[in-house]
């Protein structure tokens, strides 16, 4: 009974977020709307904004696991040389295509990702970035892909990392800054 409460929560909140935005949806509607009461919310999830992480996290873990089980696997094949770029890129993207057409709440999942991105919720970015820390750490750091390599490659990072500055340390770049031409070493 509990888990099925836990995931009427999660589905009601993952609803709502995706068709109002993160904080136009309020705690006391996610409980109208999973039919459960506030203190059923807190004894889960404690707060909103791990509520909100959860609502995240359930759906992009398994797309996240996929994505480095393909990105193993594409390294072994390859062996000693370079993964080709088609091949990094495939494992990055199809796992999300995945879940969008193959889960009938894929799409509603792809609105939530908007919401988190597109909603100055700092707190709730920081958490949720923390689901990509491995994912960005392994594609963005493949021998022979380098950011300053000239791939394009990099850019799998910044929807997950940039959050609209237009440098990282460790010499990456924005999409603002790619447009001015390749970053050279000084």
């Amino acid at each position: 009974m509990a888990a099925d409460t836990k995931e009427h929560i999660l589905d009601a909140a993952e609803a709502l977020i995706a068709d109002q935005g993160i904080d136009a949806v309020s705690l006391r509607a996610i409980t109208s709307a999973a039919k459960v009461n506030l203190a059923a919310v807190h004894y889960h999830f404690g707060c909103k904004e791990a509520l909100v992480q959860k609502v995240f996290e359930r759906r992009i873990r398994p797309v996240n696991e996929r994505r480095l089980e393909l990105l193993d696997k594409a390294e072994r094949d390859a062996g000693a040389a370079s993964v080709p770029l088609e091949i990094i890129l495939r494992a990055f993207i199809q796992p999300a295509i995945r879940l969008y057409a193959s889960d009938p709440k894929g799409p509603m999942f792809m609105r939530v990702c908007g919401r988190i991105y597109a909603e100055p919720s700092m707190q709730i970015k920081k958490s949720l970035d923390d689901n990509f820390t491995e994912v960005v750490s392994r594609f963005v750091g493949l021998p022979g892909h380098s950011a300053r390599g000239g791939t394009g490659r990099a850019c799998l990072a910044y929807p997950l990392h940039d959050r609209g500055h237009d440098s990282h340390p460790h010499g990456q770049r924005s999409p603002q800054a790619l447009h001015q031409g390749p970053v050279h070493d000084e």
